[in-house]
């Protein structure tokens, strides 16, 4: 190598070193920012970068929520109190609740559903006894079977009780 090609190399060392100096300065400056930042909020510094700056973000969104410091957040919570108190009195009203009785729309069809599901246990006992006329060709004239009623059921009952003793 020449002298010449020593000093080219030199120079050129040089300015890289003042390159990395320049943006060592840079990266240091955000760095110090985030420390006062950090200082000033009380919020830890870690060896992490990204977590010291996301809980220094937590913490200044804390801040910024807090009613007593912002009054955009007290206005925020003062809307979703007001929000919150027309939906329970949309859904009193939906529910049918009235002071002019102790009954609510739930109650009322609790009850109505539960007179359904006896209907239903009557019915579904029904078809099985009819079930059984059927597979049993139990002598029961068809004008009474199509006419229902109480000596049906009987006739029904006595029948299927019959059957019930000659399977045991």
């Amino acid at each position: 190598m020449t002298e010449s090609d020593n000093a080219l190399m030199l120079r050129v060392a040089r300015e890289e070193i003042k390159r990395q100096a320049a943006e060592i300065e840079r990266l240091q400056h955000w760095q110090r920012a985030v420390d006062d930042a950090c200082t000033v909020s009380w919020v830890p510094v870690t060896d992490d970068a990204r977590e010291t700056v996301k809980a220094l973000i937590a913490r200044e969104c804390q801040i910024s929520l807090d009613p007593l410091v912002s009054s955009d957040a007290q206005a925020l919570m003062d809307r979703g109190k007001e929000e919150a108190a027309a939906e329970i009195e949309r859904l009193k009203t939906r529910l049918e609740v009235s002071p002019e009785h102790p009954y609510d729309g739930i109650a009322s069809r609790d009850a109505t559903i539960k007179q359904q599901e006896g209907r239903i246990a009557e019915l579904q006992a029904d078809a099985a006894r009819y079930r059984y006329i059927r597979t049993h060709r139990i002598g029961v004239k068809w004008c009474e079977l199509y006419a229902g009623g109480p000596a049906l059921d009987e006739a029904i009952d006595a029948t299927m009780a019959a059957g019930e003793r000659a399977y045991r």
